[in-house]
């Protein structure tokens, strides 16, 4: 399958993207590897921040997003059904944080590959199939 070729292994993370309404976005958090997570009684946040749009990516508490985070769950707040629905000013600004949460996932995989020593290659980091975003 072409899509599963692309990604080069297995995926960090699974998003489903919906549009809802007239200004709002609804993610579910499909799919997480729980290499990227806070650990219980740790203080290992996950943080990463694209300094570029600054937009940060990090894990704590529970999954939401908005114009200024990705803020994947800790190891304790994981639950089957995990979602976030954010409603936005206007049309523009939908559009603009959805940019700023692929430019940040496009760069923290990068860096995140770098930084374990691993070279995948000039790849797709993130994939889209209708409405899911497969993160490698």
């Amino acid at each position: 399958m072409e899509l599963l070729s692309n990604l080069n292994g297995t995926a960090k993370m699974v998003l489903k993207v919906r549009f809802r309404g007239e200004f709002s976005v609804r993610i579910d958090l499909v799919s997480i590897n729980k290499e990227y997570i806070k650990k219980s009684g740790t203080n290992d946040f996950m943080y990463y921040k694209n300094n570029t749009y600054d937009f940060v990516l990090w894990s704590t508490q529970d999954f939401i997003f908005d114009d200024r985070q990705l803020r994947l769950p800790d190891e304790k707040n994981i639950t089957d059904f995990m979602y976030h629905t954010h409603l936005f000013v206007s049309d523009k600004e939908r559009y603009s944080v959805l940019k700023k949460i692929y430019n940040t996932l496009e760069d923290w995989s990068k860096n995140d590959d770098i930084n374990k020593g691993r070279f995948m290659g000039d790849r797709k980091r993130i994939v889209f199939a209708g409405d899911y975003w497969f993160v490698s």
